[in-house]
């Protein structure tokens, strides 16, 4: 009986919705879309169905499909934005469940030099993969410049690695706590800072975003004050360019595309003397 009625109620839903559906095609941030919607008792636009849109700039073209539930991204969405006069393109694929990233998004760019006189060779193709759940990284992934893993909430795990650069990046991690991070310039080899605290009784505490804040009572920092500035910084710069890495394209020039984000590992804290 239960299902009768659940049943009955989502056929009313979608005629309801069928009847006061409306399409729009026209001028739309910079371009044109042409999507379904309907208008709430406010008369505000409530997209629900298909979603096109496609923006016709002088060197670049951006293209984005989709598609919403009750005004919520749900489904495979395609974004790509390509160069008029050369290879140049990204495409990006993946889904939304009731309007959060979920499972493997795909990122695929085609680099070619500008000059390039048409030479296939210095044509450049990355693909990469990540995994989401509700808009968070998880589990395994294939980037360029970075290589580590998070468990299946998003948690950091062993060895990472990450380049920018003419440096590079050593970090590793336990319990998702930041228990090493060595910061070295690959031409020289100069480590230009080290942060590697001493197995000892601490607490860890969510507090990556106290580094702003200039809150200096990590445990592990150098007392010299000037490396321990470096220590700071290359902290900062460590998890800067994680967040750059995975979030490659200005969401800015797509409509609808939202960031993945990371969950920040903890940090040794200096207990508090009571």
């Amino acid at each position: 009986m239960k299902i009768t009625l659940l049943t009955i109620f989502c056929f009313i839903s979608l005629n309801t919705y069928s009847q006061k559906l409306k399409k729009y095609n026209g001028e739309y941030k910079n371009g044109k879309a042409l999507y379904e919607y309907y208008e709430d008792e406010n008369y505000d636009r409530k997209y629900h169905g298909n979603f096109k849109y496609e923006n016709d700039e002088r060197n670049f073209n951006t293209v984005v499909f989709g598609a919403f539930q009750n005004n919520i991204q749900n489904g495979e969405w395609y974004y790509k934005r390509f160069h008029k006069h050369s290879a140049n393109s990204i495409i990006i694929l993946g889904n939304y469940k009731n309007g959060h990233k979920n499972g493997t998004w795909s990122y695929n760019q085609t680099s070619e030099p500008l000059l390039n006189g048409n030479n296939n060779d210095k044509i450049k193709q990355n693909i990469y993969f990540i995994e989401l759940k509700n808009d968070t990284l998880i589990n395994n992934f294939s980037l360029k410049n970075v290589n580590g893993q998070f468990n299946s909430k998003g948690h950091f795990l062993g060895k990472w690695t990450a380049s920018e650069g003419n440096y590079k990046f050593i970090a590793e991690f336990k319990k998702n706590t930041l228990i090493k991070l060595i910061e070295i310039k690959k031409s020289t080899g100069k480590i230009i800072s080290k942060y590697i605290p001493q197995n000892i009784q601490w607490e860890n505490e969510n507090f990556y975003l106290k580094f702003t804040k200039n809150k200096l009572g990590v445990y592990g920092l150098q007392t010299n004050y000037n490396e321990k500035i470096e220590q700071i910084r290359s902290i900062n710069r460590f998890f800067k360019l994680l967040d750059k890495e995975f979030n490659p394209f200005d969401s800015y020039d797509y409509v609808f595309l939202k960031n993945s984000n990371i969950n920040l590992p903890k940090f040794i804290f200096k207990k508090e003397k009571k």
